[in-house]
């Protein structure tokens, strides 16, 4: 991008909105440990975030052409690619491109279940590095080592959520919020946008997916009590996940941009991401006024 003379605070802007995004695209850790935490069906989530995911995209791509449009300096036009540099595009593309039509297509086809779509993936993606001759002992034994880690750090943070569950429910503070909220002069939208916000308040200065993990024992109770599905709840949590990771002050995506490349402002970064987070907000907003979006294809699913 930068080769191609675009303002570089937008493409690093633009990258971060994407690298967000895949919260949204099962299969999403994000969405398997609210279901694991959430004693969720999986598949009926990953089958609910196929539209919002779209959206969420479209939105996405508006707001890079209205952006564009606005401010043409910042990605100006290039010339056009020939036929054979995109042949060669697609060509070094495939595997990835084939993996994922392989996860999909099994995840999708009820071939295999997300536990064994994980086990396809890593090995696929092992076949092609030996194909492609790019592994070695040294990076085979730093992603074993990578891999054991994030195990690791995930089973913990399963276990200490599996005992804060317990003793939420054994205080029964799940009940007394639901007495508390019950008495609240507002309606349940409202106090839905209500936990929306301090989400959002939480996001900008904690990490969002574990404030999603601690605060989800007692917050789903709430949900349920006033009639929403937890599958859709799914779905907004990881909205909220995705937003966590570009809102400034912390936005931990844009932190990474910077540091891959420091001349790129901080500020210059927050600013330019701006229409991105208010193109995710504007979904949020429409999934929370419209639940149906998310729940119509596991509605569809199960006939």
């Amino acid at each position: 991008m930068l080769q191609r003379n675009y303002s570089p605070s937008f493409s690093g802007a633009t990258i971060a909105a994407g690298g967000a995004l895949k919260a949204l695209i099962p299969p999403s850790l994000s969405m398997i440990l609210y279901c694991v935490v959430a004693r969720t069906y999986i598949f009926d989530v990953f089958i609910a975030a196929i539209i919002p995911a779209l959206i969420t995209i479209l939105a996405n791509i508006i707001a890079i052409a209205l952006v564009v449009r606005w401010n043409a300096g910042i990605a100006p036009t290039s010339a056009r690619v020939s036929s054979k540099e995109k042949l060669i595009a697609v060509r070094r593309a495939a595997p990835a491109v084939l993996l994922i039509g392989i996860i999909f297509a099994g995840l999708y086809s009820g071939i295999f279940t997300v536990s064994e779509a994980a086990s396809v993936a890593a090995v696929v993606s092992f076949v092609f590095a030996l194909m492609r001759r790019t592994i070695t002992r040294e990076n085979f034994a730093s992603g074993l080592r990578d891999t054991a880690l994030i195990a690791g750090m995930i089973y913990f943070v399963l276990i200490g959520s599996s005992i804060f569950t317990y003793f939420i429910s054994l205080a029964k503070i799940p009940e007394q919020l639901i007495i508390f909220l019950s008495g609240v002069d507002l309606p349940p939208m409202g106090i839905i946008v209500l936990m929306l916000g301090a989400y959002l308040v939480l996001g900008a200065v904690f990490d969002e997916l574990a404030a999603m993990i601690v605060t989800l024992p007692f917050v789903l109770p709430v949900i349920v009590h006033f009639g929403y599905d937890p599958v859709w709840w799914a779905i907004i949590n990881v909205i909220i996940v995705e937003l966590g990771l570009v809102i400034p002050p912390i936005g931990l995506v844009i932190l990474i941009i910077h540091a891959m490349r420091p001349d790129i402002s901080l500020q210059n970064l927050y600013k330019s991401i701006t229409p991105f987070v208010m193109a995710d907000i504007a979904v949020l907003a429409l999934l929370t006024a419209y639940p149906p979006l998310a729940l119509w294809l596991p509605a569809l699913l199960h006939g």
